[in-house]
């Protein structure tokens, strides 16, 4: 009897749970305005293939009791626009390479990689070695230092793919398009790649940051180098503030654009928060996230690996106060 109790309160519960996150549903945009026509509209079918790289020039640093090793490993994958036989359409595509934040994997920008493969683009995502969610010892914040080069040798191995005749992407990609975008850590990897003096990379020519933390770079360090520069944010985000980060880069960065998400959230940048549209602010299960891997690696702590970032002269400053998800979030839009 009290097993049958349970099972009809389980059913009760979940029905209660379908028709909530049902009601949270966000609706689509009126089929007359230009976001719906853009949301709709798409030239190719997306393909996608797995892809392992592997850098052999540089290490993966110790990480508690992990003890590193010589080469750094990459595991993720490539959408592309594709043809009928699952091939790469022909002619030539820009390439995006896309970094995930800190304690996530390759896939939280799935759905942005397939909505640019679907209009021409070749988008590559791979997990980073020691600030996935899956890194050895635990993700690391400060392997972010690292992440620059990474996107260098992404950016290589798959020019390099593009010059092999044996290879699905011989002669598909535009060297002379490249772009780098990411969320939150990734970013900050995306800033980095893009005006970084010495850890940048010249070959790319525009830059996204989504919810990406830049209280760290004046506008100094901004001045290495001139491109396109977008930083879309959210206004109620509890891991990234907004003002310290976004709000300052119209004044920062010379001819960047600033897009703010009025009420959005920090994890709604991801692809997975829909999922989470039943709770009033999904930055409550990334707060614990984030502050559980935290631990014993200091949010205030900047200052002691600063060096690894930058220098002062480079334009980035040494100690940065960061809110960190305060005691009560406010509620979010879905």
């Amino acid at each position: 009897m009290i097993i049958r109790i349970f099972t009809v309160l389980a059913v009760l519960g979940a029905g209660i749970w379908i028709v909530a996150s049902y009601n949270k549903i966000p609706k689509l945009p009126d089929a007359e305005l230009a976001s719906a026509k853009w949301l709709a509209h798409s030239f190719y079918d997306v393909g996608f293939t797995q892809m392992k790289l592997k850098d052999r020039s540089r290490p993966t640093s110790s990480n508690k009791e992990y003890r590193g090793e010589s080469s750094r490993k990459f595991e993720g994958g490539l959408w592309y626009p594709a043809v009928e036989d699952d091939g790469v359409a022909p002619g030539l595509h820009p390439l995006v390479i896309f970094s995930h934040g800190f304690g996530s994997d390759y896939s939280s920008g799935e759905y942005l990689a397939e909505n640019l493969a679907s209009r021409g683009y070749i988008v590559l995502s791979m997990s980073y070695p020691l600030t996935n969610m899956d890194a050895p010892g635990g993700p690391l914040v400060r392997d972010v230092a690292n992440q620059p080069a990474d996107i260098s040798f992404f950016i290589d191995s798959l020019l390099a793919m593009d010059a092999d005749q044996d290879s699905f992407l011989y002669q598909r990609l535009d060297a002379s398009t490249i772009g780098v975008m990411g969320i939150s850590l990734g970013g900050m990897t995306t800033t980095m790649a893009a005006f970084h003096p010495t850890k940048g990379d010249q070959r790319i020519k525009a830059a996204i940051s989504l919810a990406g933390p830049s209280a760290m770079f004046s506008d100094k360090f901004y001045q290495h180098k001139e491109l396109p520069f977008l930083m879309i944010a959210a206004d109620q985000d509890a891991l990234v503030n907004y003002v310290t980060n976004a709000q300052p880069i119209l004044e920062r960065v010379g001819g960047a654009t600033l897009i703010n998400i009025k009420g959005g959230s920090h994890i709604g940048f991801s692809s997975f928060a829909s999922h989470l549209r039943w709770l009033n602010n999904p930055d409550i299960i990334a707060c614990w996230a984030v502050m559980r891997n935290l631990e014993g690696e200091s949010v205030d702590a900047l200052d002691s690996w600063h060096d690894e970032i930058g220098l002062v002269d480079e334009g980035v400053l040494p100690v940065v106060e960061m809110p960190l998800c305060p005691a009560e979030l406010p509620e979010s839009i879905n």
